[in-house]
């Protein structure tokens, strides 16, 4: 081992631990935020596929359940709670009736309506119009 070469392992070891501890920082930051981030992400998806199927329930009783009786003129409106949960939610309906001079669904009745079905639990929540 030449005499020049004493002790450059030193500076350098130190060099890489500056650089590294300016590094690790900003990373696990990084990585904190993106775990909340992911759940934020995962709870919204959830809600949002618990109103879908608080929709998908409505339409299906608008068609083949009594629900259309139970709104018998333009304005009214009946709310509900899913009986099951959906991922661990149950959802809040309200299906409104509206009148349409466009045609629209028969709501058993003569009238020719169309109607908003629309989940009230969540605020990202999908207005379908049928």
């Amino acid at each position: 081992m030449a005499a020049a070469e004493h002790g450059q392992a030193l500076p350098i070891v130190l060099a890489i631990l500056v650089i590294g501890s300016l590094v690790i920082g900003p990373f696990l930051n990084y990585a904190g935020t993106n775990l909340i981030a992911s759940r934020n992400y995962q709870q919204i998806i959830n809600e949002n596929y618990a109103a879908e199927a608080g929709v998908e329930q409505a339409i299906w009783q608008l068609d083949y359940d009594n629900l259309a009786g139970d709104i018998p003129d333009p304005g009214d409106h009946t709310s509900y709670v899913l009986p099951d949960s959906v991922n661990n939610l149950y959802p809040s309906i309200t299906v409104t009736l509206s009148s349409s001079e466009h045609g629209g669904t028969d709501n058993h009745n003569g009238n020719s309506n169309t109607g908003s079905i629309q989940p009230t639990r969540f605020s990202r929540s999908p207005v379908i119009q049928k």
